[in-house]
């Protein structure tokens, strides 16, 4: 069974081409937040100090920076801000969509015609929202796999407690 997805695209609109984009720049977004990687390798590395016979004890007394710490401190604005971008020019796409219709041949004449009234939203909003919801869907799964791999790595007794009340600002 082959999914027809020519209903949730404007006439004339090239789908390929859209769900490609959505695929490549959520590569790219995801690509973008592993800087939380890298700060994390160089901030477990600030909890150990390395002796004489290059053995690395970990500093007694050292605290982890928070999750929320790390995954917010970037240069340009945090890990996840790739994902939150593109569902800002997600909705943008959105209203393209709409004015797409009003291009050319008016096919806005046509679409007023139809006996479906929800046609037009539907053919405009359907992707940009499935994108948005797409691509937090994404954002969200890789902040969890982030907090699993930070609660693994950094040493417990460095760790304050109540990091997922952090993240969500409790």
């Amino acid at each position: 069974m082959k999914l027809d997805l020519s209903r949730y695209f404007p006439v004339g609109i090239e789908r390929r081409k859209y769900i490609a984009r959505l695929i490549y720049s959520a590569a790219i977004a995801l690509i973008y937040s592993m800087g939380f990687l890298v700060r994390l390798a160089g901030a477990h590395g600030e909890l150990y100090t390395e002796l004489a016979d290059g053995t690395r004890v970990l500093i007694k007394g050292a605290a982890a920076p928070d999750f929320a710490e790390l995954l917010r401190e970037s240069v340009l604005g945090g890990s996840m801000l790739g994902f939150l971008a593109l569902a800002a020019l997600d909705l943008l796409l959105a209203a393209y969509f709409y004015y797409y219709h009003y291009q050319g041949s008016r096919s806005i004449y046509l679409m007023r015609r139809l006996p479906q009234r929800g046609e037009l939203h539907r053919r405009c909003l359907a992707f940009p929202i499935f994108s948005v919801l797409a691509l937090l869907l994404l954002m969200a799964l890789t902040t969890a796999a982030y907090f699993l791999i930070y609660m693994s790595v950094m040493p417990a007794e460095c760790v304050r407690p109540g990091q997922l009340g952090r993240l969500f600002g409790f």
